[in-house]
C-alpha cells in the first residue's frame, strides 16, 4: 500500500513538473507593439482631453445662452407692460384731448360772439364821428321833375379773418347772397379800397363767409375793417 502511494506521488510529480516550469518562465513582450499601443493610448488620451474641454466650453456657452434668454424674456415682459401702460395713457390722453378741444371750440365760439357784440357797440358809438362827412354848403338846385329814391348802401365789418377767408356781420337778414362782392376799407379811411371779398356762404341771419379775391400789397385785412357791397 505504501509503495503504491509513493509511485502515485512520483508519477504526479513527473507529470506536473513541465507545466510548473513553463509557468515559472517570464513571458516575452513585443517592444514595437508596446510602443505603438502607448502612442495610441497617449493620442486617445489627448483627444479625450480636447473633447472634455469642448464639452466644458459648450456647457458654458449653453449657460450664457440660457442667461441671455432669461434676460430677453424679462425685457419682453417689461416691454409688454410698458406697451400696455402707453396704450392706457394714450387712450386717456385722447379722451382728455377730445374733451379739451370741444371745450376750446365752445369757448372760442362764445368769445367770437362776445367780440362781435362788442364790435357792434363800438361801431354804433363811433359811427357818426368816423363816417359823417363835414357839412358842405351846396348851391341850390332846381327841382327835378322826378327824383329817384336814394339807394341804400349795404355796409358791415369783418368779425374774423382766417387764411384766405373772412367772416362779416351781414347775413340773410341783410339780403346777402352767395356771389355778392364787397369792397374792404379801413375804418379810419372809408374811401380807400384795400381789398375785395366774395360771399361763399351765408351762415345765418347775421353772418356770412367770404373768399378774399384781392388785397392791396401794402394792406392787411383785420378784425373790424369795414365792408361795403359793390
Amino acid at each position: 500500500m505504501y509503495h503504491t502511494a509513493v509511485i502515485l506521488v512520483t508519477a504526479l510529480t513527473l507529470v506536473m513538473a513541465p507545466s510548473l516550469g513553463a509557468q515559472a518562465q517570464p513571458k516575452q513582450k513585443d517592444p514595437v507593439l508596446q510602443r505603438y499601443l502607448l502612442e495610441e493610448f497617449a493620442q486617445l488620451n489627448d483627444k479625450l482631453g480636447q473633447l472634455n474641454e469642448r464639452v466644458t466650453a459648450t456647457a458654458s456657452k449653453l449657460d450664457q445662452i440660457e442667461q441671455k434668454q432669461n434676460s430677453l424674456d424679462a425685457e419682453l415682459r417689461n416691454a409688454q407692460n410698458v406697451s400696455k401702460s402707453i396704450d392706457s395713457s394714450l387712450s386717456t390722453l385722447r379722451l382728455s384731448s377730445q374733451q379739451d378741444l370741444f371745450s376750446l371750440k365752445t369757448d372760442l365760439t362764445q368769445a367770437r360772439q362776445e367780440l362781435s357784440s362788442l364790435a357792434d357797440m363800438v361801431r354804433k358809438s363811433s359811427a357818426p364821428a368816423a363816417f359823417a362827412p363835414p357839412p358842405v354848403a351846396a348851391p341850390p338846385k332846381a327841382p327835378e321833375a322826378s327824383a329817384a329814391p336814394a339807394s341804400v348802401v349795404l355796409e358791415g365789418y369783418i368779425t374774423a379773418v382766417e387764411a384766405d377767408e373772412i367772416t362779416i356781420n351781414l347775413g340773410s337778414n341783410a339780403g346777402v347772397k352767395p356771389g355778392a362782392q364787397f369792397n374792404v376799407y379801413k375804418s379810419a379811411d372809408p374811401r380807400t379800397t384795400i381789398g375785395v371779398a366774395e360771399i361763399t356762404q351765408v351762415t345765418d341771419n347775421n353772418n356770412s363767409r367770404a373768399k378774399i379775391i384781392f388785397v392791396r400789397p401794402d394792406a392787411r385785412l383785420e378784425f373790424s375793417d369795414s365792408v361795403r357791397l359793390r
